[in-house]
């Protein structure tokens, strides 16, 4: 498309990239080989900080956007170790200070924070920690919860705190509230609602062309809308779909890429939840990925099902929160980055 000035990013997940710098180098060497007019080629990178001093000035040089995945203070990473189980916090925080003292213009617009909360931090004391050492804000998650097998529940619940349950406990809730409030898991959620539900917004010119005004299924990302590519080849629908649905792989030779068989199983995993997706009373704002559901049983249940009561609370709930804080509504549009 040549009508804007298109800006396309490149990521990089782990595992933990930095170990493969060489490759990293190549893919940017490559990219930056073409002259691109009408597109604008930014580059991104999750890491856990243990190799950033390092590579600190490339980094910087090539202007990467940087997410370093720190949970707070010495306790509240106390999860994060190395192989020997010695503790990586001074190792990170040591990294973390030489980037925002070497390269500070760097530091202040393109390094940013993620944090896990646990059994051992509150939304308040990391907060607090990221505010007072780096004077920013960290994403605040709560452990990943896909995948436990269910031998491991009672462990997983030891080191796992709910969010919202605990930031309302906070003594400074309304303070943080303030400050994040467009980050704070409930936010996203009335956010992600009040998008959904504008019905002449959207994503890409794909969405807008293929769109039709006919409901879309699940909340799942049309096919290859998203292009995420393993370090073993296998291409994904994103970074946080199981390796199983797989939509093809990439070799030193060539890209094996089955569109046919791509559309087939989406169509499949459509059919399989069609009756449900029609007795379901959010099925045109609905968020749910199939990819997250065990859509390759015979009869998938969706966890985002919502029933006539379910769903009259469901409305309230948001419609509630727009009211109480009406700007929600316009940062929510704006921030959206849609093409109307």
């Amino acid at each position: 498309n040549k009508s804007h000035k298109s800006e396309y990013q490149v990521s990089f997940y782990g595992g933990e990239p930095l170990l493969n710098m060489d490759l990293i180098k190549k893919v940017v060497d490559y990219i930056e080989s073409f002259s691109f007019e009408k597109i604008n080629i930014v580059f991104a990178m999750t890491t856990n900080g243990i190799l950033l001093q390092k590579h600190a000035e490339y980094l910087a040089e090539k202007d990467f956007r940087l997410l370093v995945s720190l949970d707070g203070n010495e306790k509240h990473n106390c999860y994060r170790v190395f192989r020997n189980d010695k503790p990586a916090f001074d190792t990170i925080i040591k990294n973390i200070n030489y980037v925002k003292d070497n390269y500070p213009v760097f530091f202040e617009k393109r390094v940013n924070f993620n944090s896990v909360l646990n059994n051992k931090s509150s939304v308040s004391e990391v907060y607090s920690f990221f505010k007072k050492e780096f004077n920013k804000h960290t994403a605040i998650t709560e452990i990943n919860a896909d995948g436990i097998k269910a031998e491991k529940k009672k462990e997983f619940l030891k080191i796992y705190k709910n969010f919202n349950e605990n930031l309302l406990q906070s003594e400074d809730y309304a303070q943080i509230e303030k400050e994040n409030y467009l980050s704070l898991p409930k936010q996203v959620e009335v956010s992600n609602f009040i998008i959904n539900q504008t019905n002449n917004s959207f994503h890409s010119y794909g969405e807008l062309l293929n769109n039709n005004h006919i409901c879309k299924m699940t909340g799942t990302c049309y096919p290859l809308a998203k292009k995420y590519l393993t370090a073993k080849g296998k291409i994904l629908a994103c970074q946080n779909v199981d390796h199983k649905y797989s939509f093809g792989n990439v070799t030193d030779s060539s890209v094996n890429l089955d569109l046919e068989g791509v559309a087939n199983s989406y169509n499949d995993y459509c059919m399989k939840l069609q009756k449900m997706c029609f007795k379901c009373y959010n099925n045109k704002t609905c968020d749910q990925c199939f990819y997250f559901l065990n859509i390759k049983d015979e009869k998938p249940i969706c966890d985002g099902f919502m029933n006539e009561k379910e769903f009259k609370s469901f409305i309230s709930s948001r419609v509630e929160s727009i009211e109480e804080k009406p700007y929600i509504y316009s940062d929510a549009i704006s921030k959206s980055q849609t093409t109307k």
